[in-house]
């Protein structure tokens, strides 16, 4: 059955060409722009702070190890961390699941039936519970764009 993500809407409401590169004929960039790289160094460190509670800062510096990327990004994606670390640290959050895949039916809502080729999923960056027991979406997003007090963001 295929599987229908956000990203792979998104791929093709931006450029169906670029869509069928990609999600049909699984034709990738060979080079993965800067902007990915550090987006994606930050999630990983992320991943790492919320599994290992004991050591958060310490296991998200840990798991940037190995990423290719110049030395200042990295000493960014560092700092973004410590940062977030300072923040959220002493934060009564219990990670439940960390990258929690999720699927769903995709239904006709015309009709109220389910598609037989396609379904719906993709991953949270995690679910939390909070000091009184009720659950929460963790997503997490890097953006270059302005988020000041007043923008668009």
């Amino acid at each position: 059955m295929e599987l229908i993500t956000i990203s792979r809407l998104s791929s093709f409401r931006a450029c169906p060409r670029q869509h069928y590169y990609r999600y049909e004929r699984s034709i990738r960039p060979k080079v993965t722009a800067d902007a990915l790289k550090f987006g994606t160094a930050v999630h990983l460190g992320l991943e790492a702070w919320w599994q290992n509670p004991g050591s958060r800062l310490e296991s998200a510096i840990a798991a940037l190890r190995g990423t290719e990327m110049e030395a200042f990004e990295l000493v960014k994606v560092e700092e973004l961390l410590l940062g977030y670390d300072v923040r959220w640290g002493a934060e009564e959050y219990e990670a439940v699941e960390v990258e929690a895949e999720f699927y769903a039916p995709m239904v006709n809502p015309a009709n109220g039936r389910k598609s037989r080729t396609a379904k719906i999923g993709g991953k949270l960056d995690g679910i939390v519970k909070d000091r009184y027991g009720r659950h929460w979406i963790l997503e997490h997003k890097t953006t270059s764009g302005d988020f000041t007090p007043g923008s668009d963001y």
